[in-house]
């Protein structure tokens, strides 16, 4: 009796040591894990134009935030600028600024294998940071922020680039510009890559497509409102800007009015001259305005400008009130 009991109690007990070991293995396990330390997030955004012309100067903005849970230190921004459609016909770097200051700027050209040795970002190793699969060539632009160290939480920091189009650009081929945050020396202000190296963030990008010119349209009354009838005459001015260098030939400028308009007259002469191509009606609302300027070069403002006079008549073209 006695060895049959002591024999069930020691199978007892086993049992228990084989279903507690994954337990017991697993929890000594979580408690000589040691965690990783939370790291800063350097994070940027791209505002540019969608339509620059070719040939002018491009500006745009970066902004950077730390979106981490822990402050960074040594902030920088890296752009990457395209080279265009064939190579040399892209953007190239001119300057930058933050709040009117000059931020520190070192421009790179990615070598024969894409690549460029970042100037501030270290490795584990303490070696720097190479940013490969670059176009060859391709511009890679380092800018240094004007702080030693960015909170979470705290205010983006808007950079101000500017920027110069190839007046060899292709119209209507879209040019990617890249930019992505980083923090030289991590979460702490030491130069520690060994336990901290440096952070680099995600890579933010936006589009801008050439083109060779650009027609705005601008109401010269009172408050962009009027009341109706031929006594409260207002007018319309179109202006085409023309990129700067080009020409353009047959440059036809139309304008459809709504049947809610009335059309009086064209302001002459037209700067530059132009012809009559289609006059709408002087008593029926509606109708189509459109003269040819013939060749006009790009002068750098605006090169093409048209004045219209109508009036809202009481009833529209379909004689509705």
């Amino acid at each position: 009796m006695v060895s049959a009991r002591w024999a069930r109690r020691r199978l007892a007990t086993g049992l228990c040591a084989v279903l507690l070991s994954p337990i017991l293995a697993a929890f000594l396990s979580m408690s000589g894990a040691k965690a990783d330390p939370p790291l800063p997030e350097p994070t940027v955004t791209l505002n540019a134009p969608a339509s620059p012309l070719i040939g002018e100067s491009v500006a745009f903005d970066v902004s950077f935030v730390n979106s981490g849970p822990v402050t960074g230190y040594g902030p920088y921004v890296d752009l990457r600028l395209p080279l265009g459609h064939d190579g040399n016909d892209g953007l190239t770097f001119t300057s930058a600024t933050y709040l009117g200051a000059v931020v520190t700027s070192t421009p790179l050209t990615a070598d024969s294998s894409g690549c460029i040795t970042h100037p501030y970002a270290l490795q584990i190793s303490g070696a720097p940071v190479h940013v490969c699969g670059l176009a060859v060539g391709q511009s890679y632009v380092v800018l240094r922020l004007p702080f030693g160290s960015f909170t979470p939480g705290q205010p983006a920091a808007t950079v101000h680039v500017t920027t110069q189009l190839s007046n060899l650009a292709n119209a209507g081929y879209a040019l990617t510009i890249g930019a992505n945050g980083g923090f030289q020396f991590g979460a702490d202000p030491l130069n520690d890559p060994a336990t901290d190296p440096s952070t680099l963030g995600a890579l933010s990008t936006t589009t801008v497509t050439p083109t060779i010119m650009r027609v705005t349209k601008t109401y010269t009354g009172p408050e962009d409102e009027t009341a109706t009838g031929p006594n409260y005459p207002r007018s319309y001015t179109i202006n085409v800007t023309v990129a700067p260098g080009q020409t353009v030939t047959g440059l036809t400028v139309t304008d459809t009015l709504p049947g809610t308009i009335q059309y009086v007259s064209t302001n002459t002469p037209t700067t530059p001259a132009s012809a009559p191509v289609s006059t709408p009606s002087t008593s029926t609302p509606g109708g189509s305005l459109s003269r040819n300027f013939g060749s006009v070069t790009g002068s750098g403002g605006t090169d093409a400008t048209m004045t219209f006079n109508f009036y809202v008549p009481r009833l529209d073209a379909g004689s509705h009130p």
